[in-house]
Protein backbone atom coordinates (compact mmCIF):
# COMPACT_ATOMS: atom_id res chain seq x y z
CA UNK A 1 0.00 0.00 0.00
CA UNK A 2 1.44 3.25 -0.89
CA UNK A 3 2.49 5.51 2.44
CA UNK A 4 -0.50 7.71 3.17
CA UNK A 5 1.51 10.24 4.86
CA UNK A 6 3.77 11.83 2.52
CA UNK A 7 7.01 12.49 4.66
CA UNK A 8 9.61 14.33 2.75
CA UNK A 9 13.05 13.40 5.49
CA UNK A 10 12.77 11.17 8.20
CA UNK A 11 12.82 13.52 11.51
CA UNK A 12 9.40 15.07 9.83
CA UNK A 13 8.10 11.43 10.77
CA UNK A 14 10.05 11.13 13.65
CA UNK A 15 8.37 14.54 15.09
CA UNK A 16 5.06 13.50 14.42
CA UNK A 17 5.65 10.80 16.35
CA UNK A 18 6.77 12.28 19.23
CA UNK A 19 3.59 14.35 19.31
CA UNK A 20 1.15 14.25 22.42
CA UNK A 21 -2.55 13.99 21.43
CA UNK A 22 -3.07 17.17 22.31
CA UNK A 23 -0.21 18.84 19.83
CA UNK A 24 -1.42 16.45 17.06
CA UNK A 25 -4.86 17.61 17.81
CA UNK A 26 -3.52 21.46 17.48
CA UNK A 27 -1.84 20.47 14.32
CA UNK A 28 -4.84 19.21 12.68
CA UNK A 29 -6.99 21.97 13.79
CA UNK A 30 -3.66 24.20 11.96
CA UNK A 31 -4.29 22.22 8.82
CA UNK A 32 -7.90 22.86 8.69
CA UNK A 33 -7.31 26.26 8.83
CA UNK A 34 -5.06 26.45 5.83
CA UNK A 35 -7.85 25.44 3.79
CA UNK A 36 -9.90 28.39 5.15
CA UNK A 37 -7.31 30.92 6.04
CA UNK A 38 -3.88 30.50 3.79
CA UNK A 39 -0.06 29.78 5.51
CA UNK A 40 -0.73 31.88 8.90
CA UNK A 41 3.31 31.97 10.06
CA UNK A 42 2.10 33.86 13.64
CA UNK A 43 0.97 30.43 14.29
CA UNK A 44 3.53 28.25 13.54
CA UNK A 45 5.89 30.43 15.13
CA UNK A 46 3.91 29.92 18.26
CA UNK A 47 4.07 26.28 17.83
CA UNK A 48 7.34 26.18 16.84
CA UNK A 49 8.44 27.76 20.08
CA UNK A 50 7.03 25.01 22.49
CA UNK A 51 8.95 22.25 20.00
CA UNK A 52 12.40 23.82 19.30
CA UNK A 53 11.30 23.71 15.53
CA UNK A 54 11.13 26.61 13.31
CA UNK A 55 7.74 27.85 11.42
CA UNK A 56 9.24 26.46 8.38
CA UNK A 57 9.18 23.10 9.42
CA UNK A 58 6.30 23.09 11.57
CA UNK A 59 4.53 24.59 8.53
CA UNK A 60 5.87 21.33 6.04
CA UNK A 61 4.44 19.11 9.29
CA UNK A 62 0.99 20.95 8.27
CA UNK A 63 0.90 20.68 4.76
CA UNK A 64 1.73 16.78 5.01
CA UNK A 65 -1.49 16.45 7.50
CA UNK A 66 -3.38 18.81 4.87
CA UNK A 67 -2.37 16.16 1.99
CA UNK A 68 -3.28 13.22 4.19
CA UNK A 69 -7.09 15.18 5.17
CA UNK A 70 -7.36 15.78 0.79
CA UNK A 71 -6.76 12.16 0.11
CA UNK A 72 -7.86 10.61 2.93
CA UNK A 73 -11.49 12.10 1.55
CA UNK A 74 -10.79 11.64 -1.81
CA UNK A 75 -10.00 8.10 -1.66
CA UNK A 76 -12.34 7.01 1.04
CA UNK A 77 -9.59 5.97 3.32
CA UNK A 78 -11.13 3.02 5.72
CA UNK A 79 -9.46 1.32 8.73
CA UNK A 80 -6.89 -0.72 6.72
CA UNK A 81 -5.39 2.58 5.52
CA UNK A 82 -5.54 3.97 9.17
CA UNK A 83 -4.44 0.90 10.60
CA UNK A 84 -1.19 1.25 8.00
CA UNK A 85 -0.20 4.33 10.04
CA UNK A 86 0.94 1.84 12.84
CA UNK A 87 3.06 -0.91 10.71
CA UNK A 88 4.09 1.83 8.25
CA UNK A 89 4.71 5.47 10.10
CA UNK A 90 5.11 3.62 13.36
CA UNK A 91 2.51 6.32 15.18
CA UNK A 92 0.28 4.86 18.17
CA UNK A 93 -2.92 3.86 18.81
CA UNK A 94 -4.21 7.32 20.38
CA UNK A 95 -2.70 9.27 17.43
CA UNK A 96 -4.38 7.38 14.97
CA UNK A 97 -7.25 7.74 16.38
CA UNK A 98 -7.04 11.74 16.62
CA UNK A 99 -6.37 11.04 12.64
CA UNK A 100 -9.25 9.29 11.67
CA UNK A 101 -11.27 11.40 13.71
CA UNK A 102 -9.77 14.33 11.65
CA UNK A 103 -10.84 12.90 8.45
CA UNK A 104 -14.19 12.40 9.45
CA UNK A 105 -15.11 15.44 11.20
CA UNK A 106 -13.55 17.22 7.94
CA UNK A 107 -15.19 14.91 5.08
CA UNK A 108 -18.04 17.34 4.21
CA UNK A 109 -15.96 20.04 4.13
CA UNK A 110 -13.46 18.68 1.51
CA UNK A 111 -16.02 16.81 -0.24
CA UNK A 112 -17.61 20.07 -0.98
CA UNK A 113 -14.43 21.96 -1.88
CA UNK A 114 -13.80 18.98 -4.49
CA UNK A 115 -16.87 19.23 -5.81
CA UNK A 116 -16.51 23.33 -6.41
CA UNK A 117 -13.09 22.75 -7.47
CA UNK A 118 -14.72 20.43 -10.38
CA UNK A 119 -17.57 22.91 -11.72
CA UNK A 120 -16.75 26.37 -10.54
CA UNK A 121 -12.88 26.84 -11.55
CA UNK A 122 -12.37 29.41 -13.31
CA UNK A 123 -9.10 30.06 -15.63
CA UNK A 124 -7.44 33.20 -16.79
CA UNK A 125 -7.85 33.74 -20.25
CA UNK A 126 -6.33 37.23 -21.07
CA UNK A 127 -6.05 41.18 -19.89
CA UNK A 128 -7.28 44.51 -20.41
CA UNK A 129 -6.05 47.36 -19.03
CA UNK A 130 -5.88 50.93 -19.53
CA UNK A 131 -3.88 53.99 -17.24
CA UNK A 132 -5.78 57.13 -16.40
CA UNK A 133 -4.33 60.22 -14.67
CA UNK A 134 -5.35 64.01 -14.26
CA UNK A 135 -2.83 65.71 -16.70
CA UNK A 136 -3.96 68.89 -14.87
CA UNK A 137 -6.22 71.31 -12.81
CA UNK A 138 -6.40 74.61 -10.68
CA UNK A 139 -8.53 72.96 -8.29
CA UNK A 140 -5.88 69.92 -7.82
CA UNK A 141 -3.79 71.09 -4.64
CA UNK A 142 -1.91 67.87 -4.11
CA UNK A 143 0.06 65.65 -6.89
CA UNK A 144 -2.16 63.69 -8.87
CA UNK A 145 -1.87 59.71 -8.75
CA UNK A 146 -2.57 57.53 -11.59
CA UNK A 147 -4.89 54.40 -11.70
CA UNK A 148 -4.36 51.40 -13.34
CA UNK A 149 -7.92 49.95 -14.28
CA UNK A 150 -7.69 46.36 -15.52
CA UNK A 151 -10.22 43.70 -16.83
CA UNK A 152 -9.49 40.07 -15.99
CA UNK A 153 -11.39 37.77 -18.69
CA UNK A 154 -11.97 34.02 -16.68
CA UNK A 155 -13.08 31.21 -18.26
CA UNK A 156 -14.53 27.87 -16.65
CA UNK A 157 -14.11 25.67 -20.14
CA UNK A 158 -11.50 23.76 -20.90
CA UNK A 159 -10.96 24.36 -23.92
CA UNK A 160 -7.09 24.86 -25.17
CA UNK A 161 -5.94 28.80 -25.30
CA UNK A 162 -5.42 28.35 -28.78
CA UNK A 163 -8.26 27.08 -30.00
CA UNK A 164 -11.01 29.48 -31.15
CA UNK A 165 -14.37 29.34 -29.26
CA UNK A 166 -17.15 28.43 -31.51
CA UNK A 167 -20.35 30.61 -29.86
CA UNK A 168 -17.79 34.01 -28.52
CA UNK A 169 -20.29 35.87 -29.21
CA UNK A 170 -22.81 33.50 -27.64
CA UNK A 171 -24.38 36.44 -24.68
CA UNK A 172 -26.07 33.20 -22.86
CA UNK A 173 -22.52 31.65 -22.39
CA UNK A 174 -21.94 31.32 -18.37
CA UNK A 175 -19.05 29.83 -18.43
CA UNK A 176 -17.07 33.05 -18.76
CA UNK A 177 -16.41 35.70 -15.99
CA UNK A 178 -15.00 39.68 -16.31
CA UNK A 179 -13.64 41.07 -13.11
CA UNK A 180 -12.65 44.75 -13.53
CA UNK A 181 -10.13 45.74 -10.48
CA UNK A 182 -8.59 49.59 -10.22
CA UNK A 183 -5.55 50.31 -8.72
CA UNK A 184 -2.44 52.88 -7.93
CA UNK A 185 1.23 51.98 -8.99
CA UNK A 186 2.22 51.35 -5.38
CA UNK A 187 -0.23 48.84 -5.56
CA UNK A 188 -0.20 47.12 -8.18
CA UNK A 189 3.47 46.70 -7.43
CA UNK A 190 2.96 44.82 -4.19
CA UNK A 191 0.61 42.55 -6.02
CA UNK A 192 3.17 41.78 -8.65
CA UNK A 193 4.96 40.71 -5.86
CA UNK A 194 3.04 38.72 -4.33
CA UNK A 195 1.84 36.91 -7.23
CA UNK A 196 5.65 36.43 -7.78
CA UNK A 197 5.75 34.59 -4.43
CA UNK A 198 2.72 32.51 -5.22
CA UNK A 199 4.21 31.49 -7.89
CA UNK A 200 7.67 30.20 -6.94
CA UNK A 201 5.62 28.50 -3.90
CA UNK A 202 3.26 26.73 -6.65
CA UNK A 203 6.45 25.32 -8.25
CA UNK A 204 7.30 23.54 -4.30
CA UNK A 205 7.06 19.60 -4.24
CA UNK A 206 4.13 19.91 -1.76
CA UNK A 207 2.02 22.59 -3.79
CA UNK A 208 2.16 20.13 -6.96
CA UNK A 209 1.10 17.16 -4.96
CA UNK A 210 -2.18 19.78 -3.64
CA UNK A 211 -2.95 20.60 -7.15
CA UNK A 212 -2.81 16.89 -8.47
CA UNK A 213 -4.76 16.20 -5.44
CA UNK A 214 -7.80 18.31 -6.29
CA UNK A 215 -7.47 17.55 -10.33
CA UNK A 216 -7.39 13.98 -10.44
Amino acid sequence: MEEILKFQKPEELEFLRKRSVEALVDLCKLAFDYIKNGSNVEKYEIFASNTGQTSEFIQKIVEILLEFLIDAVKFNYNDSHFQSLATDAGLYDDQISVLSQFVASKKETIENLLKQNQNLELRYRHLDWRLEARIASRTLHSQAVPLITMKLHLDSETYPDKLQVLSDTDTENTTKREVILQTDPNSLVHIIDQLEQALQESKSHRTRNFIKAFKQ
